[in-house]
């Protein structure tokens, strides 16, 4: 049986927290980036929308509840 041993102490790098958030970048599937600009995009627009020409909403088939609640949601959430 081959035993390994762990240091008690570990040194880490002043700019591990970037390649940490690079490393999580990298992890993503290919297309979540983009998925989630476009999600950013269209609640922004909804968001717009709703606060410059409310009576526009019915025009692309939302009722203002639902628009008002696809807005408020994070960029990551469907």
């Amino acid at each position: 049986m081959t035993v390994i041993e762990f240091p008690t102490r570990v040194r880490v790098a002043p700019d591990v927290s970037y390649r940490c958030r690079d490393a999580k970048r990298a992890a993503l599937p290919t297309g979540y980036s983009e998925q989630w600009r476009r999600r950013v995009r269209y609640r922004r627009d909804l968001r717009r929308l709703i606060h410059s020409a409310p009576h526009m909403i019915a025009d692309i088939g939302l009722t203002f509840d639902v628009a008002l609640a696809e807005s408020r949601k994070p960029f990551w959430r469907r």
